[in-house]
């Protein structure tokens, strides 16, 4: 599967298409509400978090960084961390968006919704052509995380700002003064 998928992205292909290499029908959406009808509902909890991310997020909150959450996922897969105690700026999800990445109003909406110049907005993501191209070419800060099924592909990506873990963000944000704070 694994190999399928990083093949995919390799052609510049949806993720999502390697389900059609063992499903040629393969159907995303009808294939979650199946799995909702037979009682199997999606959920993204705390712990499938890195053990980076949480604290990450509460740092630059201190610091008096705006700070949103926004990725390529269902509506309603951000309600666990509606439930921290950080005030985040933006928490939503491509489902509630209605648009995905990489097309270019996902970023769009990203910054109507945080009422800040594309120039403002940094976005940290672990694919360099699904988040931190797009981002790039939205007007955003693309910074790249190293890290997961993506973080590897393609080897050696041509990004200005790469990062290794999440408790690298907060360093690079204030060594380089890539984004002035609010």
């Amino acid at each position: 599967m694994w190999a399928g998928r990083r093949a995919v992205i390799a052609r510049g292909q949806h993720h999502g298409e390697v389900f059609r290499t063992f499903k040629p029908d393969f159907d995303m959406a009808e294939e979650m509400q199946a799995r909702i009808q037979a009682g199997v509902f999606p959920r993204f909890e705390l712990a499938d978090l890195y053990p980076d991310a949480l604290p990450t997020l509460a740092t630059l909150k201190g610091n008096h960084y705006r700070v949103g959450v926004v990725g390529n996922q269902p509506s309603g897969f951000t309600s666990c961390l509606a439930e921290t105690d950080i005030e985040l700026d933006l928490l939503t999800t491509s489902g509630d968006l209605g648009v995905e990445k990489p097309d270019p109003a996902f970023f769009t909406a990203i910054s109507e919704r945080l009422q800040l110049a594309p120039n403002k907005i940094a976005y940290v993501g672990d694919r360099v052509d699904n988040d931190v191209l797009p981002a790039q070419l939205a007007g955003m800060l693309g910074i790249f995380l190293r890290r997961g099924p993506w973080g590897r592909i393609p080897e050696n990506p041509d990004v200005p700002y790469a990062i290794d873990s999440l408790n690298d963000l907060h360093a690079l944000l204030d060594a380089y003064q890539v984004l002035p704070k609010p």
